[in-house]
């Protein structure tokens, strides 16, 4: 009990300032301070940039191996906090956090040993041919492409994503009695059906290939349909030709 108090004393004389110069609140001091211990012995995760490229060059070939369910892959940006390449089966919704005593980083789950996320920070699921991802009420939020999901403390709606969108958890957080800087998770995501194909990527203007094939679709449907309409104006008017003529002839 008295550790525990010490801790707590110590902790509270934290400031946390983001890169943008905005001071944390201190609870979040909490969430930087809890399970260290923990955390310097998990090697799994926990990676230097010097010592971790064999790591963080491991691929995942999807093609040359056997998946029953829908799957997504994260690969590591260089200006992120670092972590090993993840292949993670989305059988089920998969809950994006930070690592905990009980809970650690594996190469097939969302976990990472990363003091600015939440314990419980986002989920990502498949479903009806879609790959979603939903902040749940992060501190420091979940970004898609520089966009930010939701607001800060609330749970966002679920945002559909593509394959090679470039997703962040977290911001980078200084402390400023250390002025030790804690990175953010920054990845690029791979998707795949359970039957091996890519999923979609995004294109420049924010929209899938599919919605573009779609949108292709409905505008070939209105030529098609303008045609039919123009087609039958001329009948319409053909028609209308052909009884005046009828007309004339008869009373003449």
């Amino acid at each position: 009990m008295d550790n525990y108090t010490s801790s707590a004393s110590s902790s509270s004389t934290f400031l946390l300032e983001n890169t943008d110069g905005s001071i944390y609140p201190s609870d979040l001091v909490l969430n930087l301070m809890e399970d260290s211990s923990s955390s310097l012995t998990n090697t799994n995760d926990n990676l230097s940039p010097s010592s971790s490229l064999s790591s963080l060059n491991q691929s995942f070939d999807i093609s040359k191996n056997q998946i029953s369910y829908p799957c997504c892959v994260f690969h590591c940006k260089p200006n992120s906090h670092p972590f090993q390449e993840r292949c993670i089966p989305l059988n089920e919704q998969i809950k994006v956090g930070r690592a905990v005593a009980r809970l650690k980083a594996l190469p097939n789950n969302a976990i990472f040993d990363c003091k600015v996320l939440s314990r419980q920070h986002a989920k990502i699921w498949y479903e009806n041919g879609k790959f979603l991802l939903q902040d749940t009420k992060s501190s420091n939020g979940t970004f898609v492409n520089s966009q930010r999901l939701g607001k800060c403390n609330e749970e966002s709606p679920p945002f559909e994503i593509f394959s090679g969108d470039i997703i962040q958890f977290g911001v980078d957080v200084t402390e400023n009695n250390r002025k030790t800087t804690h990175s953010c998770i920054i990845l690029e995501v791979k998707l795949f059906h359970a039957d091996g194909n890519e999923g979609f990527t995004r294109n420049i203007n924010g929209q899938s290939l599919l919605q573009m094939k779609e949108l292709d679709i409905n505008t070939q449907t209105l030529y098609q349909l303008s045609q039919y309409i123009q087609v039958n104006n001329k009948k319409e008017v053909l028609n209308t030709n052909l009884l005046e003529l009828k007309y004339q002839s008869y009373y003449n």
